[in-house]
């Protein structure tokens, strides 16, 4: 019969406290790069909400310089305290008359992600110049 030696196979295993350092090393070596990839794809998708919020106030901003009407009362009527929503996106615009030949036309789009509110805000000068 063969003798089974106990000494050589208590040392052969790994115990319970090496098993969950090696297991905590691991989850800690995988949580810094998950951690950045998240941040990334959060700064990601308010990059693309801010040019989108960009476009949305620039595009009202070219329709009220290229009206073709040009007569500033429409334009006040127009613009001033009017809100357009658009699907996450919520678009005014405001006009300051500054005299009778100039108007500042502020144009403001805001959206939230979550729980934060977020705003892009455009502002003109325009002259009523006549050549």
């Amino acid at each position: 019969m063969k003798k089974i030696n106990l000494k050589k196979m208590q040392n052969g295993g790994f115990t319970i406290i090496e098993t969950l350092v090696a297991i905590t090393i691991l989850m800690i070596s995988i949580a810094g790069p998950l951690t950045i990839a998240q941040k990334g794809l959060t700064a990601s998708i308010y990059a693309r909400d801010q040019i989108t919020a960009s476009y949305l106030s620039q595009e009202l901003m070219e329709k009220i310089k290229n009206d073709k009407r040009s007569i500033w009362s429409t334009i006040v009527s127009d613009c001033s305290g009017s809100s357009v929503e658009l699907v996450r996106f919520t678009r005014s615009c405001s006009v300051t008359v500054r005299s009778s030949d100039e108007i500042t036309v502020t144009v403001t789009v805001n959206w939230s992600n979550g729980t934060v509110n977020n705003s892009v805000a455009l502002v003109n000068e325009m002259f009523n110049i006549q050549l």
